[in-house]
């Protein structure tokens, strides 16, 4: 199994567990980090929590395929820019909110996006083994 596919397999769970949670507890979240829950915010909540659990789809139908260089390279780069935006994102409420809630999701998205920038980079080794 290529190395890749533990990295697909596990942004796919993580992204799975953060939709599902986004669709069915939108308030309990919100509570969390603001103390407002309008019908609005509850609404963006869960339709983020489609995008992710798409994501998790995505990922988890690609976890056999070669990812990495030319081959797989929308996968690649999707998941390496959704993390990087997300993990910027998150750094920014932590820094102007102070809420130490963010931090851990922040790490996530930052390693994920250094990790899929790697494997954008790279040929995968079936493929180098072969030439």
């Amino acid at each position: 199994m290529q190395k890749t596919a533990y990295l697909i397999k596990l942004s796919a769970f993580y992204y799975a567990i953060t939709g599902l949670v986004c669709l069915f507890f939108p308030e309990e979240i919100l509570l969390k980090i603001h103390s407002n829950t309008e019908e609005e915010l509850i609404l963006f909540s869960q339709l983020f929590g489609a995008a992710i659990l798409s994501f998790a789809y995505l990922n988890w139908f690609f976890r056999n395929s070669l990812i990495g260089g030319i081959y797989g390279r929308p996968i690649s780069i999707t998941n390496l820019t959704f993390n990087l935006i997300t993990g910027l994102i998150l750094l920014n409420f932590s820094f102007r909110n102070q809420e130490l809630l963010c931090i851990i999701p922040m790490v996530i998205h930052l390693l994920l996006a250094v990790f899929f920038g790697l494997i954008s980079r790279k040929t995968p080794e079936k493929v180098r083994k072969n030439d």
